[in-house]
């Protein structure tokens, strides 16, 4: 206790005595001394209370950790950028479960280190990513743990082992600067190399360990690619950027946009926006050609952060996938996108293939072309087993469509018509390049000339009894 917490009433002391009285001085002052100088007294106790209640001193930001990747779905947790700080998610209320797969990054100052690991003790052995606050963040999602790239602003290191996203237990928020004075405050032997220390009985928490990174002046993925700046949007699937000091327009590989005055030009012309804006920084993947017929690069383009541009535009429907060849080497993952986006009815696929309206309750109609139980190359001679190349059609939607007068037709206006056929909802049917007897599975074009589908790559699009384009697939 200190002297002015004593009792308002002193002890009645005679005047007289002197030596008492001495002692009593010597003694007020070697308590005074001994609790002004001894670690933990009562005022260092106050006021460390005062900034633990206070929720340490106060630094503006907000880190918000999600259950999707890129941002999305439920928050998992919220924090802001204190430093220290250290959270076990198994053994706090203020995160939910340890199911996080992103974060978000509002007013983030710079010079901390934010570390999210799966071992809620901070063992490192296991997977783990840093990301380092370069400059201050005002607004940055980091769409997924599981890659290392870095930019101006920040710098992710991802420690893989088997697998960070939805597996986060454990945040820790430290000083960037005291880190790198631990680094170099490590002890060399006497031949110049860092001196390992002898294990001590009782050694420091996981998480105090250094680890040091090598990082490449570009993300791992981007090696080979070229480094360009974003300088203009021109529409939803061309940008213009500089490259070494010069300036080219690209236009995106294996998709294809709505044009000026189509539906959803607008929409997919502000998603590019969005992704790319003007100052940003992209990597340009060449396939095959340099060029196109009107001298724009053609290339696949790329964030920092691994975002593939092309695929993320099929993946919102903001853009058709459409093969180029010989420039394919991306188009079945971007096929893939396409169908997942016509599955679950985005962007422009809402209004493509739904026709229900709340006052008829009409059913919807979806007639697609199923890249996926198609077979366009057919085993071994195409010209020799022609009823093993064929194209799907199926039904998405929930009610039978009659496809008598439809037609199929592939690039080279060949053309197989629909007689007398309907196909039930939820159904498909392969329509067989060869010949053979019709089913409700399987029809067969008979066509004895040769192979239809060009192995190289080819378009089919399916037309209805009013010539009208239902459907298209390019591969």
């Amino acid at each position: 206790m200190r002297l002015h917490d004593q009792p308002d009433r002193p002890r009645s002391i005679p005047r007289g005595d002197a030596p008492f009285m001495k002692r009593v001085f010597v003694i007020a002052f070697a308590l005074l001394f001994i609790f002004s100088c001894t670690p933990g007294s009562s005022r260092e106790i106050e006021e460390s209370q005062t900034s633990n209640d206070a929720g340490r001193p106060q630094i503006k930001g907000t880190i918000l950790l999600f259950e999707g990747n890129g941002c999305t779905q439920d928050v998992v947790g919220e924090t802001d950028a204190s430093v220290p700080q250290i959270a076990n998610f198994k053994q706090t209320r203020a995160f939910e479960n340890d199911e996080t797969r992103s974060l978000l990054l509002t007013d983030i100052p710079s010079g901390i280190v934010i570390r999210l690991l799966d071992d809620p003790d901070g063992n490192m052995s296991d997977d783990w990513v840093e990301i380092l606050i370069r400059q201050p963040v005002s607004d940055f999602c980091l769409s997924t743990f599981e890659q290392s790239f870095e930019n101006q602003l920040l710098r992710v290191t991802f420690h893989h082992h088997n697998g960070l996203d939805g597996k986060v237990s454990r945040l820790e928020i430290r000083n960037a600067a005291a880190i790198a004075e631990a680094v170099t405050a490590e002890p060399e032997s006497q031949d110049g190399q860092a001196a390992v220390a002898p294990a001590a009985s009782q050694s420091p928490p996981p998480t105090l360990m250094v680890t040091v990174t090598a990082t490449p002046s570009r993300p791992a993925f981007a090696i080979g690619m070229e480094m360009a700046t974003v300088v203009a949007v021109i529409d939803g699937d061309t940008i213009e950027v500089q490259i070494d000091g010069e300036r080219a327009r690209v236009r995106y590989i294996g998709i294809d946009t709505p044009e000026i005055g189509q539906p959803y030009f607008e929409e997919s012309d502000q998603a590019n926006r969005s992704l790319v804006p003007v100052g940003s920084t992209v990597y340009l993947e060449k396939d095959v050609s340099q060029i196109d017929d009107f001298g724009r690069l053609l290339r696949y383009v790329y964030l920092p952060n691994e975002t593939f541009v092309n695929g993320a535009l099929v993946a919102m429907g903001m853009a058709f996938a459409k093969a180029y060849p010989p420039d394919t080497k991306h188009q079945e993952f971007l096929f893939d996108l396409e169908q997942q986006a016509k599955a679950d009815q985005v962007g422009m696929w809402a209004t493509i293939l739904s026709t229900a309206t709340p006052e008829s309750e009409a059913p919807l109609i979806s007639i697609v072309i199923d890249r996926a139980c198609s077979q366009f190359d057919s085993p071994g001679d195409d010209n020799q087993t022609k009823e093993e190349e064929y194209v799907c059609i199926r039904n998405r939607g929930s009610a039978s469509v009659d496809l008598t007068g439809w037609t199929i037709v592939d690039v080279a206006g060949h053309a197989y018509h629909f007689f007398d056929f309907t196909l039930s909802a939820g159904a498909l049917v392969r329509v067989r390049t060869g010949c053979g007897t019709d089913t409700e599975t399987d029809l067969y074009w008979c066509f004895r000339q040769s192979a239809i589908w060009n192995n190289g790559g080819d378009t089919a699009s399916l037309y209805d009894d009013s010539n009208q384009l239902i459907a298209e697939l390019s591969y």
